[in-house]
């Protein structure tokens, strides 16, 4: 959230607390969290149906834009986006945008790290020693392709 508010300037409720961890050493609660800003107005799928168009029009103006706001900053590999601080160093990526141009010190809070998605943590595939990432695009989309490939076979 933090990363779209100040790199992308994303209007973003405001986080006051949160853990990554689960585990009771560093974090009391035993799960992971976050505590945020309610945000006043109307559940998106609550009113869908009952939009004009006209109205559901300007709503995929917006998300659009969006989009086109993150396709601007593509990410240097493939993976989850953490706080670099939040991460052994050597799941870190060293830079956190492709275009060197966009890295800076102000950025350098945030790195690419091991994938988040649930595929690769279900179940016992969590206690498999593999590599998540962070990885280069091409070995990414390699990845994918045996990932897309076992569901086939």
């Amino acid at each position: 959230m933090e990363f779209v508010k100040k790199e992308l300037s994303f209007p973003v409720p405001e986080v006051y607390a949160w853990s990554g961890s689960s585990s009771p050493d560093i974090n009391p609660v035993g799960a992971e969290y976050i505590l945020m800003e309610k945000v006043r107005g109307l559940n998106l799928v609550d009113i869908w149906a009952s939009l004009t168009e006209k109205e559901s029009l300007l709503i995929m103006k917006q998300v659009v834009e969006f989009e086109e706001k993150l396709f601007t900053r593509p990410l240097a590999q493939y993976g989850s986006l953490y706080f670099r601080d939040a991460i052994a160093p050597g799941l870190q990526s060293e830079t956190l945008y492709a275009d060197q141009s966009l890295n800076n010190d102000q950025n350098r809070i945030w790195c690419i790290g091991p994938s988040a998605r649930r595929t690769w943590w279900y179940a016992q595939r969590s206690e498999m020693d593999i590599d998540r990432g962070p990885c280069s695009p091409l070995s990414a989309i390699r990845l994918m392709s045996r990932e897309r490939r076992s569901r086939v076979c």
